[in-house]
């Protein structure tokens, strides 16, 4: 049978095992006298170090004593092979292994949505700055990336409706507002008062298209111009008050200036509409003075707006206008839209009915 290691108490000079020994500040001790050590340092409120003695010749987990030879060290305990392998040999159980990939799960989806709640946060923080130095059109994809998150938020939206009114995009901006509820602060006076900046300039732009239907050119034109200076950043005021003023034009048989007009126009929107009414022009400088160049540059420009035909309206809008325009230039008559239907299209109606 294997001997277990002795050591002598420090203090009553018996022999104890090891492993029953504790060491009290530097002393190594029996159970007894330990206890009575630590009674006197607690008293004393002096220094206390305490620890159990470790016999290296025994296995701390099957307690088996090995006599002379010591045991390795695992994790700071000796440890005999057999228990060694053991605890390395360790598996978790299924139900362990389950919860720890649930919890990675869950892990991995909060960091994500925490991502994108960082992401949207520096956007709207771009979008904010970039909005407050003036520059509303820059800051409409910020805001628009921030609204992918905080399409709720009050403040994000406002923000977010500014950035679209004051680039000119009334649409987006009352779509992003519909449904908030909004505090009576700063933010929310702010966007009313733009809103009815918006809606003041429109009621002009409405009130133009009226005297444009009865005919008055020069003061649809003039109300127009009210709309686009009271709203600059609505790019279609502009160009519709220089629609107007090529109509003016365009009554008081001023062509040259119909075309100057009708070509600013094509260069600030190089659109179907625009393309439309600089060939109109181009074929009433054709039918007054007969350039064949002029005339060219007409029917170019006229293919041309056929290209760029997108939509229903538009479409319809061709389908009117280029029989006028062809009239215009095989006969080189200029006639307005009323005189055109009073000569061909009554007529052919007429004829329609007969049959």
């Amino acid at each position: 049978m294997p001997r277990m290691r002795h050591l002598e108490c420090s203090d009553c000079r018996s022999s104890v095992r090891v492993a029953n020994t504790f060491n009290v500040n530097g002393e190594v001790l029996c159970e007894p006298c330990a206890d009575k050590k630590v009674v006197e340092a607690q008293k004393a409120k002096g220094k206390l170090v305490v620890f159990r003695g470790k016999d290296p010749t025994i296995c701390f987990k099957c307690s088996t004593d090995f006599g002379a030879q010591e045991l390795p060290l695992l994790a700071g305990l000796h440890v005999c092979e057999t228990c060694r392998q053991s605890i390395l040999d360790f598996h978790y159980p299924a139900w362990l292994r389950t919860a720890a990939v649930a919890l990675l799960a869950l892990l991995v989806l909060s960091l994500f949505h925490g991502r994108s709640y960082f992401v949207a946060g520096q956007a709207y923080y771009k979008g904010k700055k970039l909005l407050d130095s003036g520059n509303a059109q820059g800051a409409v994809p910020y805001f628009e990336e921030a609204l992918k998150v905080a399409v709720n938020s009050p403040e994000v939206a406002g923000n977010a409706a500014l950035a679209y009114l004051k680039s000119g995009q009334p649409d987006p901006a009352y779509k992003v507002v519909k449904g908030q509820s909004f505090k009576n602060d700063d933010l929310y006076r702010t966007l009313t008062a733009e809103f009815d900046r918006w809606d003041r300039a429109a009621t002009k732009a409405d009130e133009a298209g009226k005297l444009y239907g009865e005919s008055k050119y020069k003061e649809a034109a003039q109300r127009m111009h009210e709309a686009a200076s009271a709203y600059p950043a609505f790019l279609g005021f502009e160009v519709q008050a220089t629609v107007l003023d090529s109509s003016v034009a365009f009554s008081n048989g001023d062509y040259a200036t119909m075309v100057r007009l009708s070509e600013t126009l094509w260069t600030k929107d190089p659109g179907y509409y625009s393309a439309a009414a600089l060939a109109g022009a181009y074929a009433c400088v054709y039918a007054s003075g007969g350039d064949e160049t002029v005339k060219q540059k007409a029917m170019d420009t006229m293919a041309k707006a056929k290209t760029l035909v997108s939509s229903k309206e538009q479409q319809e809008d061709f389908q009117e206008w280029e029989p006028r325009f062809s009239h215009r230039i095989q006969t080189r008559q200029i006639l307005t839209r009323d005189q055109y239907d009073a000569l061909f299209r009554r007529e052919k109606k007429t004829q329609e009915e007969r049959q």
